[in-house]
Protein backbone atom coordinates (compact mmCIF):
# COMPACT_ATOMS: atom_id res chain seq x y z
CA UNK A 1 0.00 0.00 0.00
CA UNK A 2 1.37 3.39 -0.90
CA UNK A 3 2.04 5.44 1.69
CA UNK A 4 0.63 9.41 1.67
CA UNK A 5 3.22 11.14 -0.23
CA UNK A 6 2.59 14.15 2.61
CA UNK A 7 2.71 12.13 5.56
CA UNK A 8 6.21 11.24 3.83
CA UNK A 9 6.74 14.75 3.73
CA UNK A 10 6.00 14.98 7.72
CA UNK A 11 7.91 11.99 8.58
CA UNK A 12 11.20 13.30 6.57
CA UNK A 13 11.04 16.61 8.27
CA UNK A 14 10.38 14.97 11.83
CA UNK A 15 13.67 12.53 11.09
CA UNK A 16 15.82 15.25 9.93
CA UNK A 17 14.81 17.63 12.99
CA UNK A 18 15.42 14.86 15.42
CA UNK A 19 19.16 14.66 14.46
CA UNK A 20 19.38 18.24 14.11
CA UNK A 21 17.72 18.77 17.94
CA UNK A 22 19.94 16.45 19.16
CA UNK A 23 23.18 17.53 18.34
CA UNK A 24 21.92 21.30 19.33
CA UNK A 25 20.92 20.26 22.43
CA UNK A 26 23.32 17.45 23.49
CA UNK A 27 25.57 20.45 23.00
CA UNK A 28 23.72 23.01 25.09
CA UNK A 29 23.44 20.91 28.05
CA UNK A 30 26.76 20.65 28.11
CA UNK A 31 28.24 24.17 27.23
CA UNK A 32 28.44 25.01 31.31
CA UNK A 33 30.87 22.03 31.27
CA UNK A 34 32.58 23.12 28.26
CA UNK A 35 33.08 26.34 28.90
CA UNK A 36 34.35 25.83 32.93
CA UNK A 37 36.46 23.02 31.48
CA UNK A 38 40.29 25.17 32.84
CA UNK A 39 40.69 27.44 35.22
CA UNK A 40 41.48 29.91 32.71
CA UNK A 41 38.20 29.88 31.45
CA UNK A 42 36.44 29.34 34.42
CA UNK A 43 36.40 33.52 35.18
CA UNK A 44 35.66 34.83 31.54
CA UNK A 45 32.45 32.57 30.82
CA UNK A 46 31.02 32.91 34.04
CA UNK A 47 28.64 35.73 33.02
CA UNK A 48 28.32 35.08 29.57
CA UNK A 49 25.81 31.93 29.40
CA UNK A 50 22.86 34.30 30.67
CA UNK A 51 23.60 37.38 28.88
CA UNK A 52 23.94 35.54 25.54
CA UNK A 53 20.66 33.92 26.99
CA UNK A 54 18.55 37.53 26.97
CA UNK A 55 20.53 38.28 23.76
CA UNK A 56 19.03 34.89 22.59
CA UNK A 57 15.75 35.65 23.30
CA UNK A 58 15.51 39.18 22.26
CA UNK A 59 16.75 38.76 18.98
CA UNK A 60 14.54 35.37 18.47
CA UNK A 61 11.19 37.41 19.15
CA UNK A 62 12.36 40.54 17.04
CA UNK A 63 12.97 38.06 13.87
CA UNK A 64 9.86 36.33 14.28
CA UNK A 65 8.24 39.53 12.23
CA UNK A 66 10.60 39.53 8.92
CA UNK A 67 10.28 35.22 9.16
CA UNK A 68 6.99 35.10 6.97
CA UNK A 69 7.66 37.55 3.89
CA UNK A 70 11.52 35.97 3.92
CA UNK A 71 9.59 32.45 3.33
CA UNK A 72 7.65 33.78 0.34
CA UNK A 73 10.97 35.28 -1.10
CA UNK A 74 12.98 32.26 -0.81
CA UNK A 75 10.50 29.42 0.06
CA UNK A 76 10.68 26.78 3.33
CA UNK A 77 13.53 24.72 2.28
CA UNK A 78 16.17 27.63 1.84
CA UNK A 79 14.72 29.08 5.08
CA UNK A 80 15.11 25.97 7.42
CA UNK A 81 18.73 25.04 5.53
CA UNK A 82 19.59 29.01 6.40
CA UNK A 83 18.08 28.42 9.96
CA UNK A 84 19.80 25.33 10.76
CA UNK A 85 23.25 27.15 9.92
CA UNK A 86 22.98 28.93 12.72
CA UNK A 87 22.91 26.07 14.56
CA UNK A 88 25.31 23.93 12.62
CA UNK A 89 28.14 27.08 13.70
CA UNK A 90 26.98 27.51 17.04
CA UNK A 91 27.53 23.67 17.64
CA UNK A 92 30.82 23.69 15.65
CA UNK A 93 32.34 26.84 17.58
CA UNK A 94 32.55 25.08 20.72
CA UNK A 95 35.71 23.11 19.13
CA UNK A 96 37.43 26.37 20.37
CA UNK A 97 34.90 28.09 22.56
CA UNK A 98 35.67 32.18 22.99
CA UNK A 99 33.55 34.40 24.59
CA UNK A 100 33.13 37.42 21.88
CA UNK A 101 31.84 34.65 19.25
CA UNK A 102 29.71 32.86 22.01
CA UNK A 103 27.97 36.28 22.17
CA UNK A 104 27.76 36.84 18.09
CA UNK A 105 26.63 33.39 17.41
CA UNK A 106 23.51 33.84 19.95
CA UNK A 107 22.96 36.54 17.96
CA UNK A 108 22.49 34.58 14.60
CA UNK A 109 20.81 31.70 16.75
CA UNK A 110 18.50 33.91 17.65
CA UNK A 111 17.74 34.90 14.23
CA UNK A 112 18.36 30.73 12.78
CA UNK A 113 15.39 29.98 15.50
CA UNK A 114 12.92 32.11 14.00
CA UNK A 115 13.77 30.84 10.91
CA UNK A 116 13.01 27.11 12.03
CA UNK A 117 10.59 27.02 14.57
CA UNK A 118 8.21 28.84 12.44
CA UNK A 119 8.69 27.46 8.96
CA UNK A 120 8.41 24.30 10.54
CA UNK A 121 4.50 25.11 11.19
CA UNK A 122 4.33 26.66 7.71
CA UNK A 123 5.57 22.91 6.54
CA UNK A 124 3.21 21.08 8.55
CA UNK A 125 0.46 23.42 7.70
CA UNK A 126 1.13 22.66 3.86
CA UNK A 127 1.33 19.39 4.00
CA UNK A 128 -2.07 18.93 6.08
CA UNK A 129 -5.57 19.16 6.14
CA UNK A 130 -8.32 19.74 8.35
CA UNK A 131 -8.68 16.06 9.09
CA UNK A 132 -5.06 15.39 9.41
CA UNK A 133 -3.11 18.74 10.86
CA UNK A 134 -3.41 17.24 14.68
CA UNK A 135 -2.27 13.70 13.77
CA UNK A 136 0.66 15.53 11.92
CA UNK A 137 1.67 17.92 14.70
CA UNK A 138 1.86 15.23 16.93
CA UNK A 139 4.25 13.13 14.53
CA UNK A 140 6.85 15.97 14.65
CA UNK A 141 6.71 17.12 18.10
CA UNK A 142 7.02 13.05 19.06
CA UNK A 143 10.33 12.81 17.09
CA UNK A 144 11.53 16.58 18.62
CA UNK A 145 10.64 15.18 22.02
CA UNK A 146 12.62 11.68 21.44
CA UNK A 147 15.74 13.82 20.78
CA UNK A 148 15.77 15.96 23.69
CA UNK A 149 14.92 12.76 26.21
CA UNK A 150 17.78 10.74 24.35
CA UNK A 151 20.07 13.89 24.19
CA UNK A 152 19.39 13.40 28.33
CA UNK A 153 19.40 9.86 29.43
CA UNK A 154 23.16 10.35 27.16
CA UNK A 155 24.19 13.19 29.33
CA UNK A 156 22.80 11.49 32.33
CA UNK A 157 24.39 8.28 32.12
CA UNK A 158 27.65 9.64 30.27
CA UNK A 159 28.33 12.98 31.28
CA UNK A 160 26.64 13.34 34.44
CA UNK A 161 29.72 13.54 37.24
CA UNK A 162 32.10 14.65 34.28
CA UNK A 163 33.39 18.02 36.11
CA UNK A 164 34.94 19.47 32.92
CA UNK A 165 36.31 18.23 29.76
CA UNK A 166 39.93 17.55 28.21
CA UNK A 167 41.16 19.55 24.72
CA UNK A 168 40.79 15.96 23.49
CA UNK A 169 37.71 15.23 24.92
CA UNK A 170 35.73 18.40 23.63
CA UNK A 171 37.77 17.96 20.43
CA UNK A 172 35.68 14.58 20.06
CA UNK A 173 32.30 15.00 21.67
CA UNK A 174 31.99 18.41 19.43
CA UNK A 175 33.04 16.54 15.84
CA UNK A 176 30.28 14.24 16.47
CA UNK A 177 27.69 16.67 17.04
CA UNK A 178 28.51 18.61 14.52
CA UNK A 179 29.01 15.98 11.60
CA UNK A 180 25.72 14.80 12.87
CA UNK A 181 24.24 18.46 12.50
CA UNK A 182 26.04 18.83 9.07
CA UNK A 183 24.08 15.47 7.95
CA UNK A 184 20.43 17.17 9.00
CA UNK A 185 21.30 20.05 7.08
CA UNK A 186 22.17 18.08 4.07
CA UNK A 187 19.05 16.25 4.30
CA UNK A 188 16.85 19.52 4.43
CA UNK A 189 18.16 20.32 0.79
CA UNK A 190 15.84 17.06 0.02
CA UNK A 191 12.67 18.05 1.66
CA UNK A 192 9.46 18.18 -0.83
CA UNK A 193 7.03 20.91 -1.35
CA UNK A 194 3.71 19.51 -1.62
CA UNK A 195 2.46 19.79 -5.82
CA UNK A 196 -0.14 21.82 -5.18
CA UNK A 197 1.75 24.98 -3.52
CA UNK A 198 5.01 24.35 -6.04
CA UNK A 199 3.56 27.28 -8.67
CA UNK A 200 2.54 29.19 -5.90
CA UNK A 201 5.62 29.23 -3.84
CA UNK A 202 7.48 29.97 -7.59
CA UNK A 203 4.92 33.57 -8.23
CA UNK A 204 5.90 34.49 -4.90
CA UNK A 205 9.79 34.15 -5.37
CA UNK A 206 9.41 36.88 -8.50
CA UNK A 207 7.30 39.19 -6.73
CA UNK A 208 9.54 41.36 -3.90
CA UNK A 209 5.78 42.80 -3.19
CA UNK A 210 4.98 39.50 -1.72
CA UNK A 211 7.29 41.27 0.94
CA UNK A 212 5.14 44.13 1.87
CA UNK A 213 2.00 41.87 1.62
CA UNK A 214 3.10 39.28 3.90
CA UNK A 215 4.60 42.23 6.32
CA UNK A 216 0.43 43.53 5.88
CA UNK A 217 -0.92 39.91 6.41
CA UNK A 218 0.88 39.72 9.78
CA UNK A 219 -0.39 42.79 11.21
CA UNK A 220 -3.99 42.11 10.41
CA UNK A 221 -4.18 38.94 11.06
CA UNK A 222 -2.70 40.12 14.52
CA UNK A 223 -5.47 42.61 14.90
CA UNK A 224 -8.11 39.79 14.26
CA UNK A 225 -10.47 38.42 17.30
CA UNK A 226 -9.54 35.23 17.34
CA UNK A 227 -5.59 35.59 16.93
CA UNK A 228 -5.62 38.65 19.81
CA UNK A 229 -7.51 35.44 21.85
CA UNK A 230 -5.18 33.06 21.10
CA UNK A 231 -2.20 35.67 22.05
CA UNK A 232 -3.28 34.79 25.61
CA UNK A 233 -2.36 31.34 25.28
CA UNK A 234 1.36 32.13 23.26
CA UNK A 235 1.99 34.11 26.39
CA UNK A 236 1.27 31.78 29.27
CA UNK A 237 3.20 29.27 27.10
CA UNK A 238 6.35 31.58 27.01
CA UNK A 239 5.84 32.13 30.92
CA UNK A 240 5.46 28.54 31.91
CA UNK A 241 8.33 27.25 29.93
CA UNK A 242 10.31 30.39 31.65
CA UNK A 243 8.94 29.49 34.86
CA UNK A 244 10.24 25.48 34.29
CA UNK A 245 13.70 26.21 32.45
CA UNK A 246 14.58 29.08 34.99
CA UNK A 247 12.87 28.99 38.29
CA UNK A 248 11.55 25.66 38.83
CA UNK A 249 14.54 23.55 37.86
CA UNK A 250 16.75 25.25 40.06
CA UNK A 251 14.71 25.40 42.86
CA UNK A 252 14.75 21.72 43.32
CA UNK A 253 18.44 21.86 43.41
CA UNK A 254 18.02 25.04 45.74
CA UNK A 255 15.56 22.73 48.32
CA UNK A 256 18.22 21.32 50.72
CA UNK A 257 16.00 19.47 52.36
CA UNK A 258 14.44 17.58 49.67
CA UNK A 259 14.93 13.78 50.77
CA UNK A 260 17.29 12.69 47.89
CA UNK A 261 20.63 10.39 48.34
CA UNK A 262 21.51 12.09 44.74
CA UNK A 263 23.85 15.02 43.39
CA UNK A 264 22.16 17.84 42.14
CA UNK A 265 23.01 17.62 38.69
CA UNK A 266 21.26 14.01 39.05
CA UNK A 267 18.13 15.85 40.27
CA UNK A 268 18.06 18.25 37.24
CA UNK A 269 18.42 15.67 34.34
CA UNK A 270 16.29 13.19 36.41
CA UNK A 271 13.48 15.86 36.06
CA UNK A 272 14.41 16.91 32.48
CA UNK A 273 13.96 12.94 31.10
CA UNK A 274 10.21 12.90 32.86
CA UNK A 275 9.86 16.01 31.35
CA UNK A 276 10.75 14.48 28.13
CA UNK A 277 8.46 11.59 28.83
CA UNK A 278 5.79 13.57 29.22
CA UNK A 279 5.98 15.16 26.26
CA UNK A 280 6.55 12.35 24.06
CA UNK A 281 3.47 10.45 25.44
CA UNK A 282 1.31 13.62 24.81
CA UNK A 283 2.44 14.00 21.49
CA UNK A 284 2.37 10.14 20.70
CA UNK A 285 -0.77 10.06 21.76
CA UNK A 286 -1.85 13.05 19.10
CA UNK A 287 -0.28 11.51 16.62
CA UNK A 288 -1.73 8.03 16.66
CA UNK A 289 -5.21 9.66 17.52
CA UNK A 290 -5.44 13.05 16.21
CA UNK A 291 -8.72 12.32 14.70
CA UNK A 292 -9.96 12.60 18.29
CA UNK A 293 -9.72 16.47 18.03
CA UNK A 294 -12.15 16.12 14.50
CA UNK A 295 -14.87 14.47 16.63
CA UNK A 296 -14.39 16.23 19.99
CA UNK A 297 -12.66 19.55 19.31
CA UNK A 298 -9.27 20.78 20.16
CA UNK A 299 -10.64 22.72 23.45
CA UNK A 300 -11.27 19.41 25.11
CA UNK A 301 -7.58 18.42 25.06
CA UNK A 302 -6.70 22.18 26.09
CA UNK A 303 -9.20 21.61 29.13
CA UNK A 304 -7.20 18.58 29.96
CA UNK A 305 -4.05 20.18 29.91
CA UNK A 306 -5.11 22.97 31.42
CA UNK A 307 -5.68 20.27 34.14
CA UNK A 308 -2.31 18.72 34.57
CA UNK A 309 -0.59 21.96 34.49
CA UNK A 310 -3.07 23.47 37.75
CA UNK A 311 -2.06 20.28 39.51
CA UNK A 312 1.90 20.77 38.93
CA UNK A 313 1.72 24.38 40.10
CA UNK A 314 -0.68 22.94 43.23
CA UNK A 315 1.89 20.16 43.83
CA UNK A 316 4.77 22.67 43.59
CA UNK A 317 2.77 24.91 46.22
CA UNK A 318 2.73 22.27 48.85
CA UNK A 319 6.35 20.55 47.89
CA UNK A 320 8.79 23.47 47.09
CA UNK A 321 9.14 26.18 49.94
CA UNK A 322 9.09 29.35 48.15
CA UNK A 323 12.52 30.76 48.69
CA UNK A 324 13.77 28.48 46.44
CA UNK A 325 13.40 30.82 43.87
CA UNK A 326 15.96 32.95 45.42
CA UNK A 327 18.76 30.41 46.10
CA UNK A 328 19.72 27.84 48.60
CA UNK A 329 17.61 27.13 51.64
CA UNK A 330 16.61 24.90 54.31
CA UNK A 331 12.93 26.29 54.70
CA UNK A 332 10.12 24.19 55.52
CA UNK A 333 7.34 23.59 53.02
CA UNK A 334 4.05 21.94 53.27
CA UNK A 335 5.02 18.94 52.56
CA UNK A 336 8.19 17.99 55.24
CA UNK A 337 10.88 17.48 54.48
CA UNK A 338 10.07 17.95 50.55
CA UNK A 339 9.77 14.91 48.69
CA UNK A 340 11.57 13.85 45.79
CA UNK A 341 8.98 11.80 44.21
CA UNK A 342 6.26 14.69 43.70
CA UNK A 343 9.35 16.95 42.81
CA UNK A 344 10.02 14.85 39.84
CA UNK A 345 6.27 14.11 39.21
CA UNK A 346 5.92 17.75 38.58
CA UNK A 347 7.93 17.71 35.33
CA UNK A 348 6.38 14.83 34.27
CA UNK A 349 2.95 16.23 34.63
CA UNK A 350 4.13 19.49 32.74
CA UNK A 351 5.74 17.71 29.86
CA UNK A 352 2.51 16.19 29.33
CA UNK A 353 0.80 19.09 29.43
CA UNK A 354 2.89 21.69 27.51
CA UNK A 355 3.00 18.36 24.41
CA UNK A 356 -1.08 18.59 24.59
CA UNK A 357 -1.58 22.60 24.51
CA UNK A 358 1.72 22.74 21.91
CA UNK A 359 -0.08 20.05 19.81
CA UNK A 360 -2.96 22.08 19.73
CA UNK A 361 -1.55 25.30 19.20
CA UNK A 362 0.46 23.74 16.22
CA UNK A 363 -3.16 22.45 15.15
CA UNK A 364 -5.26 25.66 15.23
CA UNK A 365 -2.49 27.80 13.60
CA UNK A 366 -2.10 25.22 10.42
CA UNK A 367 -5.71 24.03 10.34
CA UNK A 368 -7.60 27.17 11.04
CA UNK A 369 -5.37 29.99 9.31
CA UNK A 370 -4.58 27.65 6.79
CA UNK A 371 -3.39 30.76 4.04
CA UNK A 372 -1.79 32.43 6.64
CA UNK A 373 0.47 30.00 8.53
CA UNK A 374 3.51 31.51 8.37
CA UNK A 375 2.17 34.58 9.85
CA UNK A 376 0.04 32.54 12.70
CA UNK A 377 3.43 30.80 13.78
CA UNK A 378 5.31 34.03 13.67
CA UNK A 379 2.73 35.71 16.39
CA UNK A 380 2.87 32.60 18.20
CA UNK A 381 6.55 32.75 18.13
CA UNK A 382 6.90 35.91 19.02
CA UNK A 383 4.69 36.31 21.77
CA UNK A 384 5.60 33.06 23.32
CA UNK A 385 9.53 34.51 23.34
CA UNK A 386 8.04 37.79 24.75
CA UNK A 387 6.57 35.27 27.71
CA UNK A 388 10.16 33.79 28.07
CA UNK A 389 11.73 37.10 28.63
CA UNK A 390 9.20 38.31 31.02
CA UNK A 391 9.58 35.29 32.72
CA UNK A 392 13.60 35.60 33.16
CA UNK A 393 12.96 39.54 34.46
CA UNK A 394 9.74 38.92 37.29
CA UNK A 395 11.06 35.79 38.36
CA UNK A 396 14.21 37.61 39.75
CA UNK A 397 12.30 39.58 41.80
CA UNK A 398 9.39 37.50 43.64
CA UNK A 399 8.79 33.97 45.19
CA UNK A 400 8.27 30.87 44.05
CA UNK A 401 4.29 31.27 45.19
CA UNK A 402 3.47 34.89 43.82
CA UNK A 403 4.52 32.99 40.05
CA UNK A 404 2.93 29.91 40.66
CA UNK A 405 -0.40 32.54 41.15
CA UNK A 406 0.47 34.58 38.11
CA UNK A 407 0.73 31.51 36.08
CA UNK A 408 -2.83 29.98 37.46
CA UNK A 409 -4.66 33.28 36.54
CA UNK A 410 -2.80 33.10 33.13
CA UNK A 411 -3.62 29.43 32.67
CA UNK A 412 -7.52 29.78 32.81
CA UNK A 413 -7.63 32.79 30.91
CA UNK A 414 -5.58 31.06 28.35
CA UNK A 415 -7.98 27.92 28.07
CA UNK A 416 -10.81 30.35 28.02
CA UNK A 417 -9.64 32.39 24.71
CA UNK A 418 -8.72 28.97 23.27
CA UNK A 419 -12.15 27.31 24.04
CA UNK A 420 -13.92 30.02 22.52
CA UNK A 421 -11.96 30.29 19.25
CA UNK A 422 -12.08 26.57 19.00
CA UNK A 423 -15.90 26.86 19.59
CA UNK A 424 -16.04 30.09 16.96
CA UNK A 425 -14.05 27.85 14.22
CA UNK A 426 -16.27 24.33 15.02
CA UNK A 427 -19.45 26.89 14.00
CA UNK A 428 -17.67 28.08 11.11
CA UNK A 429 -17.16 24.60 9.84
CA UNK A 430 -20.88 23.54 10.69
CA UNK A 431 -22.23 26.27 8.87
CA UNK A 432 -20.11 25.47 5.40
CA UNK A 433 -21.11 21.83 5.90
CA UNK A 434 -24.73 22.83 5.98
CA UNK A 435 -24.40 24.99 3.26
CA UNK A 436 -22.75 22.35 0.94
Amino acid sequence: MKMDAKLVNILFLSITFLIIFFAFQTTTNLQRKILHSGSEKQSSFEHSVFTSLGLYYFIFSATCWFVPPFIAVVGPRWTLIIGTCTFLFFIAHFLYPLAWLLYFLNITLGVGSAFVYITQGNYIARNSDSNTVTRNSGIFLTFQQTSYIISAILIYFKYINVAEFTNSDRYLIIGILTFLCLIGVIMLYFIRLPESNQTIEQEKQNSCAAVFLTIRDNIVLLLERDMLLLVVIFVYSGLVQGFYNGVYGPAMVYTQRINMDIYPDELSFIGYILKGCGGFLGSVFFALLGDLTVRWGRDVFMYVAGVFHLTTFIIIYINIPYESSFGENQAASVVDPPNFYLAIICCFLYGLGAALYTVNIYSMLAGGFVAESSAGFGIYKFFQCFGCAISYLYSRFTNLYIQIAILIVLLIAAVACFGIVERTARAKQQEQANAD
